[in-house]
């Protein structure tokens, strides 16, 4: 991971403003392994618009082979992903501290979106005020800590505003415990 820091110029400015920049390549496999997805950044000239592309691979013990690839609507990409034994994969929120319409996006093993959910969904399904999230959060605008895969495998948990918020594999349905 890149990280940029700005040198203060001037008495009273402050000490650094650092501007983590996202990684070009990522990948996470399923609990059991038979499926992994890798996310790289595409480059480009200006780095405000540059996007990153996801390709799901299942694994065997002979092979890795591609099941599906396509290009993400984050910006620049997902701040977090899991991925399920059944190849379901979940991408939270983006990259950039904003109210993301792409606080959560489910897709499905063939690669298409089974659901996606806003912060203000996010929030609804936590049931605290929107004020509860921010104070919480360790990364991006709402989330405490890296999602996890539940002890099942049916879901994905992710603690936000002293909660956690469940995501199940199956449909996406939000829940909050």
């Amino acid at each position: 991971m890149l990280t940029l820091a700005a040198t203060p110029v001037g008495a009273g400015a402050p000490a650094a403003d650092v501007v983590v920049l996202p990684p070009v390549f990522e990948a996470h496999s399923s609990p059991a392994g038979t499926y992994v997805l890798e996310i790289r950044l595409r480059e480009d000239a200006n780095p405000h618009l540059a996007r990153a592309t996801a390709t799901l691979f299942r694994v065997t013990s002979s092979k890795r082979q591609a099941v599906w690839t396509r290009e993400l609507p984050h910006r620049p990409r997902p701040r977090f992903f899991a991925v399920g034994d059944g190849g379901q994969v979940v991408l939270l929120d983006e990259w950039l501290n904003i109210r993301s319409e792409l606080a959560v996006m489910v897709l499905d093993l063939a690669g298409c979106t089974l659901v996606q959910f806003d912060l203000e969904a996010v929030r609804a399904a936590l049931g605290v005020p929107i004020s509860a999230l921010a104070p919480a959060a360790r990364h991006g605008v709402w989330m405490q800590a890296p999602p996890v895969i539940n002890a099942r495998g049916d879901a994905v948990e992710v603690a936000a505003a002293n909660r956690v918020l469940s995501i199940r594999l199956s449909d996406g349905k939000l829940s909050a415990h």
